[in-house]
């Protein structure tokens, strides 16, 4: 009795399993494609904000700069006391500028990033917070503290 049992190759019953694997890679890959582009798309074209200057009589506005004037020679004193280091009159100094703005404009710009700070066109705010960014955030605070303090009462002084 000759028994004779004929093996199919391994491919060929697994051929369908792999079709099926290429054919899920492909549709993620179109899906995250159109995806991509259509948030790319949305994002594009979300309106930017711009500042809306606040309608404040003249005495409000003097009272907004002699209360952060006040706090920039408050920080000077501080800081030349040795009552805080480089890094944290950097970090106090952007505070300062940032909350000054918010009260000038009504944009809150307290928690913004330096890219959308420039979105708002602000050229003076701009130039303050991007000085303050290497002290700020570097791991080595190196910084001339009494330039920018110099800097900044002169922004604050003479904001429009």
């Amino acid at each position: 009795m000759k028994i004779s049992i004929d093996l199919q190759e391994p491919l060929h019953y697994m051929i369908l399993w792999v079709i099926a694997a290429i054919l899920a890679i492909a549709v993620i890959f179109a899906v995250q494609f159109f995806l991509r582009r259509i948030l790319k798309k949305v994002l594009r074209d979300k309106p930017k904000k711009q500042p809306v200057p606040m309608e404040r009589p003249g005495l409000a506005r003097a009272l907004i700069r002699r209360k952060y004037l006040g706090q920039i020679d408050s920080l000077h004193q501080t800081f030349y006391s040795g009552g805080c280091g480089v890094r944290e009159a950097y970090q106090r100094m952007s505070l300062i500028i940032r909350n000054f703005a918010h009260e000038m404009t009504g944009v809150e710009v307290q928690n913004f990033t330096l890219a959308e700070i420039r979105l708002l066109n602000i050229p003076e705010l701009t130039y303050l917070v991007k000085d303050y960014y290497e002290p700020e955030f570097s791991l080595e605070s190196i910084g001339d503290v009494r330039k920018s303090l110099g800097r900044t009462r002169k922004a604050i002084a003479e904001w429009p």
